[in-house]
This record gives C-alpha cells, sequence and structure tokens, in this order.
C-alpha cells in the first residue's frame, strides 16, 4: 500500500456540526409555504410526507419557518425513508435548500459561517497533516460561498463546491472565490449541476491516484464513491453519519469513525492498518 499523500476532506458535518445551508437559513423571514407548495408541485415529496416529517421531528406543528423547511428536506435526505429509499434525492436537497436562501448577502453568509463552532480535533488534523506534507482538498455539496469562506480560513490547498449563481450589480453570474468578501453580492437561490467525486477525480488527474488518497465524510449518499476509493488501497472514513446513513456504511464495509473527534482520523492516516482500534 502507498503512503497516503491526500487528504480529501467533506465540511459540512464533518468540520461542524450541521449543514451549511441549514444554518444559513436560520436568519431567513421568508414565508416557507411558497417554497413547499412548489416542491410538491415538482413531485418531489408529498403533504403526506410533510405530514409525517411534522408529526416526528417537528412536535406535530406546522412548517412556519425556513429553518423548520430546511430542516425538513435535510431530514428527507438523511433520516426518513420511503420504500427503502430517501424521500428525496441529494440533487434535490442541494437544490431546494438552496433555493431558500435567494437574497442572502454574502456579508450574512460570513457572519453565520463565523458563528459556528467547529469539530474537535479539526485545527489538530489539518495542522498535523500539513506538517508532514500532506495535500489537503475540499469538496463539498454545502452552500459554496460558505464552504470558501471555511476552507479559505483553514488553508486548504483546493476546495470546490456546488456551482452557485449569485446577483452581482444586477447581473448573475456564478460565485468565484475571490469574491467571497464582496458585500454586495447576493444569493440568486439557484444552483448548477455537481458531482463531488467527479470533481475530486479530475483534480486528482497527474497529482495522485486513489491509492494515496483519505477521505472522511458523514453522508452515505457518497458511500459507494467512498468505497470505490477503498477498492483502490486508499482510506475512507465515515464520520458521525445518521441512524439511517450508518445502515449503508455498514452495508459497505466502510469504517465509521468512533466518537465526535477528528483527532483519531490523524492516527488512521498514519497507521491505516491500525484503523480498526479507531473505526466501528
Amino acid at each position: 500500500m502507498k503512503p497516503i499523500g491526500l487528504i480529501n476532506w467533506d465540511v459540512d458535518n464533518v468540520w461542524y456540526k450541521g449543514i451549511s445551508t441549514s444554518h444559513c437559513a436560520e436568519k431567513s423571514m421568508a414565508d416557507p409555504r411558497s417554497y413547499l407548495d412548489g416542491f410538491v408541485e415538482k413531485k418531489w415529496f408529498s403533504y403526506d410526507d410533510v405530514k409525517n416529517w411534522q408529526d416526528s421531528y417537528n412536535g406535530g406543528k406546522e412548517i412556519i419557518t425556513i429553518k423548520e423547511l430546511a430542516q425538513c428536506l435535510t431530514d428527507f435526505l438523511y433520516k426518513m425513508k420511503k420504500d427503502d429509499s430517501s424521500i428525496i434525492t441529494k440533487e434535490q436537497t442541494i437544490e431546494g435548500k438552496q433555493s431558500l436562501l435567494k437574497g442572502m448577502t454574502i456579508k450574512e453568509v460570513r457572519k453565520m459561517a463565523d458563528s459556528i463552532p467547529y469539530t474537535d480535533g479539526l485545527f489538530d488534523a489539518v495542522r498535523i497533516f500539513k506538517e508532514n506534507g500532506l495535500y489537503q482538498v475540499a469538496f463539498s455539496d454545502g452552500l459554496w460561498p460558505f464552504v470558501c469562506y471555511k476552507t479559505k480560513q483553514l488553508g486548504m490547498r483546493y476546495s470546490e463546491g456546488v456551482p452557485t449563481i449569485i446577483e452581482e450589480n444586477g447581473t448573475e453570474k456564478k460565485f468565484k472565490k475571490y469574491m467571497v468578501n464582496n458585500n454586495e453580492i447576493k444569493l440568486t437561490g439557484k444552483v448548477g449541476k455537481f458531482s463531488k467525486f467527479d470533481a475530486f477525480k479530475n483534480h486528482m488527474k497527474g497529482r495522485y491516484s486513489l491509492c494515496e488518497a483519505a477521505l472522511i465524510d458523514d453522508s452515505a449518499a457518497n458511500a459507494k464513491s467512498m468505497k470505490e476509493v477503498m477498492e483502490n488501497g486508499g482510506l475512507a472514513v465515515a464520520f458521525n453519519p445518521t441512524d439511517a446513513h450508518r445502515k449503508e456504511f455498514n452495508s459497505l464495509s466502510i469504517p465509521i469513525l468512533k466518537g465526535n473527534d477528528l483527532r483519531p482520523f490523524i492516527e488512521i492516516v498514519k497507521f491505516p492498518s491500525e484503523i480498526g482500534k479507531y473505526c466501528e
């Protein structure tokens, strides 16, 4: 086995608890009803599905805030099942949750990002990997301006996320990394297509092979990609998954890190043969 040379970080629910789109949705005062009706009209889910979520996760209360609707969409992917599948797809979750953030400024996004505490052990892991000359990247399905801001703070060598359409001086365009400090930019709620694993593999070409990569991710929506890395001799570790996603990781024999501290991930990367000490 080749030594690990590259760390591929997932960001949401790994670097911090929660999801960037959900954190930003907390500040929205918009009426969620029109968004909810639109999702049902697209046949993403039914009002019965919403009622089931309200009864199971919202104390039986109707959705009255954008924050609640964002959580509903998240739980439709991460927690709730219908015919053995998530209620909605990862792609629908991304598109739907980002649409809820229309009108938010980049300044507001940065402010929310600054308010979220990091996961225990993250700074140690990033620092030690850097000291050992490992190439660190971050690929995320979260809100790209939020994630971009976080990856700049932690000094990632490269990062990429869901193409986010912003409005600048009345013109719609794709968000670029240099725009992260532009306070005049607003989110349009629109996004482009994105495959996290394809983007990662494209970036690795000519740099590293999968057998030199170590991935960490919370979402079983990416489990097959993680399995591909393992089958090619690399490392993949699940971090703090929900119960539903834990089952999917287990079905593919993907190791799940014990606890909610990232320091054991350092040891796994250093000594891959000792992974059983730190993972379920």
